[in-house]
């Protein structure tokens, strides 16, 4: 009977570990997740021939004007 006692602590300490390893590690991934890295924050009418990323939140500018994320928009190419 003590056995069973041992393996519900040992489930419950395995347990606590992968909470701990899976909820660190989430928060670095949803940083990441939810920056605008593959385009710049920037108003609507700004953006120009990109494609708007609604899923993205740009924080908003100076004067208080709404940014959304904008990929492969608004910057010249050079060659």
């Amino acid at each position: 009977m003590w056995w069973i006692i041992i393996g519900a602590v040992l489930a419950i300490i395995v347990l606590v570990v992968l909470v701990f390893m899976f909820t660190s590690s989430t928060g670095r991934a949803k940083v990441g997740i939810s920056a605008c890295y593959a385009g710049s924050c920037m108003p609507k009418a700004d953006c120009g021939n990109g494609t708007i990323n609604p899923s993205i939140e740009c924080p908003k500018d100076a004067f208080d004007t709404d940014q959304f994320c904008c990929v492969g928009g608004g910057k010249k190419l050079t060659t």
